[in-house]
């Protein structure tokens, strides 16, 4: 399981890529500490309502072990 740290940085990196990277684009974190490393890549943005909804990919790799998953965030302007 990661630790906090290694959590919080996935969460930043989430955050960031909402908030600030178009489609098509990465961001990337690395724990020199544990090894722990992912990205999270926007994959696609469309309208919902009168806000929008943007598609995440990640990929996650703990312990030598990869996951990846996608993640729908969605916000009304």
């Amino acid at each position: 399981m990661m630790n906090d740290y290694d959590r919080k940085q996935q969460e930043n990196a989430v955050f960031f890529a909402l908030n600030n990277l178009k489609t098509g684009q990465i961001t990337r974190w690395y724990n020199g500490n544990t090894g722990a490393r992912g990205t999270v890549k926007v994959s696609m943005s469309y309208p919902q309502g009168s806000g929008y909804c943007r598609v995440l990919m990640t990929q996650i790799v703990y312990n030598n072990k990869k996951r990846d998953f996608s993640e729908t965030a969605c916000i009304n302007s």
